[in-house]
């Protein structure tokens, strides 16, 4: 009897170990279907993410395509805006110069009908101060030069002479051809004679 207990206690412990095992291998399998469950849940959310991003990377590349398009067309509309404001500057200069030309034409048509010399001297005079008065209107400024100490920004000295008695030197002393300035601006250099 003995050797029949043992042999059932032996069975009732190995199906105790048995049960024990199952036990393990179900809660092990509930928290392994848990764990899968949840890692899917987790790979789920994952893949909204990717996707949201994904969309909003488009919209970002769709949004910065737009402004890159937006720009090209401004730079565009801007360089031919450029343009026609230069056109239309100079347009607006020629003309101002119009009736200076018209009354040259003049002078000349009456110097060939005429021999009046002096009357031809006096119309040239006058066409002369009508294109002093267009440029004054236009900011064009004739540069003094003559006695005024030479300056390389504003004259080019095509000679130089020995200063006489109390010059000083790099002065001024003759002006070959007039210079002009828009304010700070040369549009040309007198050319002048200069002491040494």
């Amino acid at each position: 009897m003995s050797d029949e207990f043992e042999t059932n206690k032996q069975c009732c412990d190995a199906d105790d170990e048995c049960c024990k095992v199952d036990e393990i291998i179900m809660e092990s399998g509930e928290v392994a279907d848990d764990a899968a469950k949840q890692l899917k849940e987790e790979i789920a959310l994952l893949k909204q993410q990717v996707e949201s991003n994904s969309k909003q990377a488009d919209e970002y590349k769709d949004l910065l395509q737009r402004v890159q398009a937006d720009f090209d067309n401004y730079r565009r509309r801007n360089a031919s805006a450029v343009q026609d404001a230069y056109k239309n500057g100079m347009l607006d200069a020629v003309k101002q110069f119009l009736p200076v030309l018209d009354n040259l034409e003049r002078a000349v048509e009456a110097s060939e009908s005429s021999q009046d010399f002096k009357a031809l001297a006096d119309g040239i005079d006058m066409v002369v101060k009508q294109f002093h008065d267009v440029m004054n209107k236009m900011g064009i400024e004739e540069i003094e030069a003559l006695g005024k100490p030479f300056d390389p920004n504003l004259h080019d000295a095509v000679m130089s002479v020995d200063k006489n008695g109390d010059q000083d030197s790099n002065t001024v002393v003759e002006v070959f051809q007039k210079g002009y300035k828009v304010e700070d601006k040369v549009l040309r250099h007198s050319l002048v004679k200069v002491t040494n």
